[in-house]
């Protein structure tokens, strides 16, 4: 209310047939068309060329009618209707028209018709307590809805060209993977492919280490001995055997146990350790066989029935797989560098 009166006092007080705004922002144009030089092409019709008024070079181009529905090709005209410095610049080739540029004014920035819009008073209002009550449903404000997305908090927008935050890294250049076919270019709202089957899932837990190598893995420390023949397979399968935890050769807790050379002084050469020879027989054993023989690195002899072989030393049953594993744990406590259990 304090603001619509300050306006009607000054429609009151203005003066001359155009409002001051009006006649204010038609001086700026009347001083930039010192920069044009209007081209005649005849009929009302110009090329008005715009000129820097420092460099005195030709920066831009502009096509002005003059007769009838006057125009201008920057369409300053037309939009605020003030002539623009091209129009104005145009004026004085026209000898039969009024050369004043107030005359090209809309009728709309007159004073009559800025009077006119404050003609209508605006009414004053009661308080709260003088208002009148009625039995018409009391007016509610709309309900609450939270929008969508992380709320903004107490950053504002910054403006164009102003600094991002150092800290955080920008993501200008990466480009977007969908999250269910995994192309490149889209995201998985545009996706028309569809999801891509998934992988099984793993099990839980870490992954358990193989405790020994495989047979087929060779000690390179021992002799290389010629295998028996294999004996043939049977036509009718035999179960195997129930093999037993005591069978799988354990590592004991704690260091091992030292040697007696080890210790022994450099000065004095350490005997010759002279492995026993034995009759020959097979380091790495087929996976199933039948037949009775001897270990040529342990001398102990062993019977080899379907997939298990017997210890006839202690009648331990174990698989076929850990007969390697087992010779070279008796090797170990031989010497003195493993634990028996």
């Amino acid at each position: 209310m304090v603001s619509n009166e300050k306006k009607r006092a000054e429609a009151e007080k203005a003066k001359g047939e155009y409002t001051p705004r009006s006649r204010a922002l038609l001086d700026q144009q009347i001083d930039l068309a010192k920069n044009c030089r209007p081209l005649s092409c005849g009929l009302g019709n110009y090329e008005v060329a715009y000129f820097n008024y420092k460099t005195n070079l030709r920066t831009d181009g502009f096509i002005v009618q003059m007769r009838g529905v006057v125009s201008c090709s920057c369409r300053m005209y037309l939009v605020s209707g003030i002539p623009c410095s091209h129009i104005i610049s145009c004026l004085r080739h026209e000898k039969n028209s009024d050369q004043d540029p107030k005359t090209l004014i809309s009728p709309w920035f007159t004073t009559e018709k800025l009077k006119r819009c404050y003609l209508n008073l605006m009414k004053p209002v009661n308080g709260m307590n003088l208002w009148r009550i009625t039995s018409a449903p009391r007016v509610k404000p709309p309900p609450f809805k939270k929008p969508s997305g992380r709320p903004p908090g107490k950053k504002r927008k910054k403006e164009k060209g102003e600094p991002r935050d150092a800290k955080k890294m920008t993501k200008r250049g990466t480009k977007i993977h969908c999250g269910l076919c995994g192309v490149e270019g889209h995201n998985k709202l545009k996706c028309k492919t569809g999801p891509k089957p998934k992988p099984p899932p793993k099990p839980p837990g870490r992954p358990r280490k193989r405790p020994f190598a495989s047979i087929s893995e060779a000690e390179p420390s021992l002799p290389s001995l010629p295998s028996l023949p294999s004996f043939p397979s049977q036509s009718n399968e035999v179960e195997d055997l129930p093999s037993l935890s005591s069978a799988l050769p354990k590592r004991g807790r704690g260091r091992p146990r030292k040697s007696q050379f080890d210790g022994a002084s450099s000065s004095q050469p350490p005997p010759e350790r002279t492995e026993p020879m034995y009759d020959t027989g097979p380091r790495t054993l087929l996976r199933e066989g039948y037949g009775v023989f001897t270990s040529p690195v342990t001398g102990d002899d062993y019977i080899h029935v379907g997939r298990s072989v017997v210890d006839t030393r202690d009648n331990t049953v174990l698989p076929s797989t850990l007969y390697a594993a087992r010779e070279r744990k008796k090797l170990a406590v031989g010497r003195g560098r493993g634990k028996k259990k």
